[in-house]
Formats: structure tokens, C-alpha cells, sequence
């Protein structure tokens, strides 16, 4: 079962929890929105976000750190067909942010030639500035659903780091 799959199931519940609601207290939740409902049906809004890790089949992602390079992260992404690495610390594992497909292929775009080869490929990230590096969000593996649609939804982000509260090492993303 797809994540996608997961989320379309909780918006037909939304939808037919709208629709058959016959008295007004219930009728006025509806129109609270999609999350609102979403923590009034909890085995679907309060479902540990761990957990759907480890039942989902996710994207696979590999870290990278941020001493590599830049054109070790494009290999990664013609490689493996990815569309975020996230950026951690060796130490311990924290993610300090992540280089987007797009950000890399913008970063490209704004040399001509071959010419861009030679500036980056021997580059560290660290001499590079991406988008919200300032700002990594990510949620604990034992925060639910709703709360991490929440941290989606506030951040106008797609991609979240989940990790665990104790270690505070990366789960998934």
C-alpha cells in the first residue's frame, strides 16, 4: 500500500463522514477542513508516523554529507532516481538540510557549457547555498499523521525528515 493510497483512503472517509452527517454539530466539523476531520477519525489521523514507515514502501533515500560534492550528489540522483538526499551531520547522524533535485539542476543552469565541471565537481556543499537551509523541518517518529500533514502544511514543504525522539537519527524521509 502507497502513502498516496493512505491519504486518498482518509479523504474518502472525510468525504463520507461530510456527507452523511445529519445533524449541524456535525455538518459544522465537516466544514472545518480535512485535518480537522482527519484527528476525529484516529486510526487514521493518529497513526505514529514510524509506523507508517516501517508499513509503507517509501522512497528510498541515501544521505549525503556535508563535506561531498555536488557532483557526487548528481551521480546519486541519475543513479538512483531520487528527488531529495537530506544533508547529515557524520557525527550524528541529524539532518542539517537536503539538496532537491531541482536545486542542483537550477545551480547547473546558471553556468554554460562544460565549463560548470570543473567549478563543482570538486566542491564540498558547504561552499554552496540551497533554499531553506536555514530551516530543516522534521518531525519524531512517534508524532502522528496529522501532526506531521500539520508540519507539511505550515512549511509549504513536500518532503519531511522523520526521526527518532531518542537518538534523534534519521528514520526516513
Amino acid at each position: 500500500m502507497q502513502f498516496m493510497c493512505c491519504m486518498s483512503g482518509a479523504y474518502l472517509e472525510y468525504e463520507n463522514v461530510k456527507e452523511n452527517s445529519v445533524d449541524n454539530d456535525n455538518k459544522e466539523k465537516c466544514n472545518d477542513g480535512f485535518l480537522t476531520i482527519l484527528d476525529q477519525i484516529p486510526q487514521i489521523g493518529q497513526t505514529k508516523i514510524s509506523e507508517l514507515a516501517k508499513s509503507f514502501l517509501w522512497e528510498s533515500f541515501i544521505p549525503v554529507h556535508i563535506d561531498d560534492t555536488l557532483f557526487h550528489v548528481l551521480l546519486l540522483f541519475s543513479n538512483h532516481r531520487l528527488q531529495v538526499v537530506p544533508v547529515i551531520e557524520r557525527s550524528s547522524s541529524q539532518v542539517t538540510g537536503f539538496v532537491t533535485q531541482s536545486a542542483a539542476l537550477h545551480l547547473l543552469l546558471q553556468s554554460s557549457g562544460l565549463e560548470w565541471f570543473g567549478k563543482i565537481a570538486d566542491k564540498a556543499l558547504s561552499e554552496f547555498r540551497f533554499e531553506n537551509e536555514e530551516h530543516v523541518s522534521n518531525v519524531l517518529g512517534n508524532q502522528s499523521l496529522l501532526d506531521t500533514l500539520h508540519v507539511l502544511w505550515k512549511n509549504r514543504i513536500g518532503t519531511v525528515a522523520v526521526v527518532d525522539q531518542g537518538t534523534r537519527s534519521l528514520l526516513v524521509v
